[in-house]
């Protein structure tokens, strides 16, 4: 799962899905948003 993740996601915003993940095993509907800004890119 972790490997997927990084696959198509920059390691902070997998990491901090994977960690939501894990959090609430029993609910696997994604309730969050991961969506970051980034200026000069």
């Amino acid at each position: 799962q972790e490997r997927l993740l990084l696959s198509v996601l920059p390691r902070h915003v997998a990491m901090e899905m994977k960690a939501d993940i894990n959090a609430k095993k029993e609910d696997m509907m994604f309730h969050k948003i991961y969506i970051q800004k980034h200026d000069n890119v």
